[in-house]
């Protein structure tokens, strides 16, 4: 009765209940793991061009540009994984860190829908098959 009523005082606890496992299971293997595709590989490069040369373009050869029509991956990935390697250096971790921010806000704002559609339970059963769920 007194973990219900510790969960009744301070509702926001939940957040950082789901969060923690996460993050820690998110930034475990962040550099290495999954291995880094062609996909990913050409978006990188866009992001360490923005970084390097200020260009949102794929580097074809030294000195010559060319327009990023081939990357399926949008300005919105590629341009906070270039400002994550301005903050934090042009490695795979910088990189993949700005995926990161966005699977934190995918699985609160999931949270935050399930909780309002159902309840309390129902919604952490759900997050927590979609945090734990390891197809790999």
């Amino acid at each position: 009765m007194r973990i219900v009523s510790f969960f009744k005082k301070y509702p926001k606890i939940w957040y950082v209940i789901i969060l923690l496992p996460v993050i820690l299971l998110t930034m475990r293997c962040l550099p290495y793991e999954p291995r880094i595709w062609m996909d990913e590989g050409m978006f990188v490069q866009i992001a360490r061009n923005v970084v390097e040369s200020s260009r949102y373009a794929l580097q074809t050869a030294p000195g010559v540009y060319a327009p990023p029509t081939v990357v399926t991956t949008g300005p919105a990935v590629i341009l906070l994984s270039a400002l994550s390697m301005k903050l934090f250096g042009l490695t795979m971790y910088a990189a993949r860190l700005g995926m990161v921010v966005y699977l934190v806000a995918f699985i609160i704002t999931m949270f935050a829908f399930l909780k309002r559609q159902t309840n309390l339970v129902t919604a952490l059963v759900g997050i927590s098959l979609l945090v734990f769920f390891n197809p790999l």
